[in-house]
């Protein structure tokens, strides 16, 4: 795990309640298996499903089709950058899916 990021990476195991505490308290989380390999994003849209069906875990809310990057491909960040407006943060990921970092 890389300490700079470590704050943004939740366990896919852990509860919605925690991964919510989480997202309030840093603005952006990453959900990730025990050994770093990257899963997907959740927003506070994806918590708020929840509300309606209190029995989904944070494998059922993750999006698991979001943007992300190998190593230093900045070119590929600038183009998901400038043709999806909505994406504040892109991760960045070794090329067996570990996260390195976050683009913002």
């Amino acid at each position: 795990m890389n300490p700079l990021i470590d704050d943004y990476l939740v366990d896919i195991s852990k509860s919605i309640y925690e991964a919510h505490w989480m997202l309030y308290r840093n603005g952006r989380i990453l959900v990730v298996h025990k050994d770093g390999i990257f899963v997907g994003v959740v927003t506070f849209s994806d918590i708020r499903k929840t509300y309606k069906h209190p029995n989904m875990s944070l494998r059922d809310v993750c999006n698991k089709n979001c943007f992300y990057i190998y190593g230093d491909d900045l070119d590929s960040a600038k183009l998901i950058f400038a043709d999806n407006p909505k994406v504040k943060d892109i991760p960045i990921l070794t090329k067996s899916k570990e996260v390195r970092g976050l683009l913002s």
